[in-house]
């Protein structure tokens, strides 16, 4: 069974939060979007903590890991890797059409993620590389 997980930026500390998402329509325009995060307390009791994250930084878990075993999430930015290790395609990681996959920029075409097996490596993603 494939792991459903997703991450976003915590509004209140800035830092990446893993977990369930959802979303809450209450007084804010937009309602508010949390994650839910699991973590472990006192005598391995699972313990339910819920942080508000900024809606725009949410992506999901892919179900596949790099090269060197990250997750690989919705919008990270990936190096993907030819025949002769060489690099061929550097790429954000989105979802279309029913799959996780890479579009090359000059003729638009999507390549599903598990094309290229585990020759790629996550080497940031759109939300850090937005602010340099």
């Amino acid at each position: 069974m494939r792991k459903i997980k997703f991450r976003g930026k915590c509004i209140q500390s800035g830092q990446w939060i893993f977990g369930f998402y959802f979303h809450v329509e209450d007084d804010n325009p937009n309602g508010t979007h949390q994650i839910v995060e699991h973590t472990t307390h006192h005598q391995h009791n699972l313990r339910k903590v819920v942080h508000p994250v900024d809606p725009k930084t949410v992506g999901q878990y892919t179900g596949l890991i790099d090269e060197k075993g990250v997750q690989v999430f919705e919008g990270d930015i990936v190096e993907c890797y030819g025949e002769d290790n060489e690099v061929i395609l550097v790429a954000e990681v989105q979802f279309q059409e029913g799959g996780f996959c890479v579009q090359i920029d000059y003729d638009l075409q999507l390549i599903p993620l598990d094309t290229f097996g585990s020759a790629y490596k996550v080497i940031g993603n759109i939300h850090e590389l937005q602010k340099k």
